[in-house]
């Protein structure tokens, strides 16, 4: 994960070949948060509230 914060030359080579891999983890934690806001909102568990 270094290269995500270094402005290195050979860095940013790295992190554009890994640009694909980054875009889809990324959208893999906002489905996966996504999931867990409707589960929360929507009284997963049978709690009415649900975690509120």
């Amino acid at each position: 994960m270094k290269a995500l914060f270094s402005t290195d030359g050979a860095d940013m080579h790295d992190l554009v070949r890994n640009h694909r891999a980054i875009v889809v983890t990324a959208i893999a934690v906002l489905v996966a948060a996504a999931i867990v806001l409707v589960i929360a909102y929507s009284g997963g568990g049978g709690h009415s509230g649900g975690i509120y």
